[in-house]
This record gives structure tokens, C-alpha cells and sequence, in this order.
């Protein structure tokens, strides 16, 4: 019998402006978000037998939003705030057919969006800043440089 995964109650939630960055993509993906899809935040998503990750932005076909974890094929688009884009290949190999990753850390916002080709792999997008227009899964408009101005209100007033 497989041990259930743990999650530990004492990994501290990610900074406040990652977490802000999160609920904006969030947002602007709801804005014209079909009725047969959900979007949410952090869900656990089964990649492969036993490993779980949990991106920070997750849509999910809406007859499959009620259960965790959420399975491959019930997953229309995964997002992570960060730098790496290193969970990429885990997404890839599960099937999910698009991955965004927004990265606070430069000097402006950024989006890169990958998509799964025949092969199985993510074909890599350009990176993009200020006002970025998707139509995959649907029209969505992504507003970095709204983004990063409130990223820097936070980091000057921090000083």
C-alpha cells in the first residue's frame, strides 16, 4: 500500500507579492473565463505515480473541479510565479496542455507561455512584457506592467 503524500503544515505560504501576482492572473484569466472551466488557486495536481506539485494558478474543466488531487486530463492550464519555469517538464509529461510562468524578479514582470506539441514537449514562447494578449485557453488580457508598478510599490515602501 502507497503511503499517502504529505504536505507539511509548517512550509510558510510564498511572499505577499507572489501571492498578489498569483490572485491577478487568476483574475484576469476569470474575466472571460468560460462557463465549463474553473479557475483556481493552488490545487494538488497527480503529474505521475505519487508526485503531486501545486501550482499557483490551476484551470480545471469544471465537471472535474471538486476533487483533489486534480488529474492530468482534467487540467487545461497550469501557471507558476517564479523564475525557473523548472517544473515545466514534470507539466509536459503529464499532458497539461499549456504552462505560463510569471516572473516577478526582473526588472519588469514577465510572461512566458509554453505549449504542448504532438510530441509531447513544450515548445517555448517568446517572453513578454507590458500588456500581454493570449487566446489560448481563451481571450485573455494580462496586464504586467500594472503588475510590476505594484510589485514596486511594495519594495520601496519596504525599505
Amino acid at each position: 500500500m502507497t503511503a499517502a503524500p504529505h504536505f507539511p503544515d509548517d512550509v510558510p505560504p510564498p511572499p505577499p507579492v507572489h501571492q498578489y501576482m498569483a490572485r491577478a492572473v487568476a483574475n484576469a484569466l476569470e474575466t472571460n473565463a468560460p462557463d465549463d472551466v474553473f479557475v483556481n488557486g493552488r490545487t494538488s495536481v497527480m503529474t505521475s505515480a505519487g508526485t503531486e506539485l501545486i501550482p499557483d494558478v490551476t484551470v480545471l474543466r469544471l465537471d472535474r473541479a471538486d476533487r483533489t488531487p486534480a488529474f492530468p486530463e482534467d487540467v487545461l492550464l497550469v501557471i507558476e510565479v517564479g523564475s525557473s519555469g523548472s517544473r515545466g517538464k514534470d507539466y509536459s509529461e503529464a499532458g497539461i496542455p499549456l504552462y505560463w510562468v510569471i516572473d516577478p524578479l526582473p526588472g519588469r514582470v514577465t510572461f512566458t507561455g509554453f505549449e504542448l506539441g504532438a510530441d509531447g514537449a513544450y515548445r517555448r514562447g517568446r517572453t513578454h512584457v507590458g500588456l500581454v494578449s493570449r487566446e489560448r485557453p481563451w481571450p485573455v488580457l494580462l496586464d504586467l506592467d500594472a503588475w510590476t508598478a505594484r510589485r514596486d510599490q511594495v519594495r520601496s515602501r519596504g525599505r
